[in-house]
């Protein structure tokens, strides 16, 4: 089933209608009181230690999806990703998380130290053992990222498609990875049929050996901060007449949906 989370009022522009817009008026969660105990959290991912304790879900059965309309608060998904292998994992599965974002996340098992994007390092989460409390299955936890281009994720495929072992995997989608999603940190540079076609692969390739246990999609446009162009002049949405803002969002929900659909199917 496909959720929204509600953040609150917290950096989340045109919230109403982004849930009309994607028909997730029913489906909402709340995460307002998170917010409120993340902030002043740990500088590395906002995070505090416990959060995953007091995060409990009560999701639909099956596999769930989530749409985190703003991407400054792209931490939410180690939550989330959290309730999913807990709710849907299995014993003794290694835990692989797929993260396609722009920004650097998560180095090395180090943290991030040469990013001034601080408040998004939650890649690190994984291996903190109040995240592994919280699921109580499985042993090994690994983190995936775009940050530094496709080969890792190639050659993760390659890995899936030789290892015997079983695997719980987990996908999130910062929107600001892709081209034309114009979000507050500005559109990415991959092509959105990159990202996709990988997604396809992956899910093709996965076989038996792979559970998937859920997936978010975080960022949607922003009329009030979102941008685009970053790599020429950046052009701001509010710059834009009505209708060239309607023909900018309309192509990003697009592409969102498209996500939140493909996620949808994967059994």
């Amino acid at each position: 089933m496909k959720y929204i989370i509600n953040l609150g009022d917290f950096n989340v522009p045109n919230y109403e209608d982004i849930k009309k817009v994607f028909n997730l008026t029913n489906s909402e969660i709340n995460v307002c009181n998170f917010i409120k105990q993340a902030n002043g959290g740990d500088k590395r991912s906002q995070l505090k230690d416990k959060i995953f304790e007091s995060f409990n879900l009560d999701l639909s059965e099956g596999k769930n999806i989530f749409l985190i309309n703003n991407n400054l608060s792209h931490e939410v998904s180690a939550l989330t990703s959290a309730v999913c292998f807990r709710n849907n994992g299995k014993d003794n599965n290694r835990k692989i998380i797929i993260n396609f974002d722009k920004h650097k996340d998560y180095v090395n098992n180090q943290y991030s130290s040469n990013t001034p994007i601080q408040y998004s390092n939650w890649g690190k989460c994984i291996h903190r053992q109040d995240y592994k409390g919280f699921i109580n299955k499985g042993t090994n936890y690994s983190y995936y990222s775009t940050d530094e281009g496709m080969s890792k994720l190639e050659d993760l495929i390659k890995d899936i498609q030789s290892n015997t072992l079983d695997t719980d995997l987990y996908v999130t989608v910062d929107t600001d990875v892709y081209k034309e999603s114009c979000t507050s940190y500005g559109d990415g540079n991959f092509d959105f049929d990159v990202i996709y076609e990988y997604i396809r692969k992956l899910k093709n390739c996965t076989g038996s050996k792979v559970n998937f246990c859920g997936a978010d999609v975080t960022g949607c446009a922003d009329t009030i901060s979102g941008y685009y162009n970053i790599n020429d002049k950046r052009t701001y949405l509010y710059e834009l007449t009505k209708q060239e803002q309607k023909s900018v969002i309309d192509n990003a929900v697009k592409k969102i949906q498209t996500l939140l659909n493909f996620f949808e199917t994967w059994n």
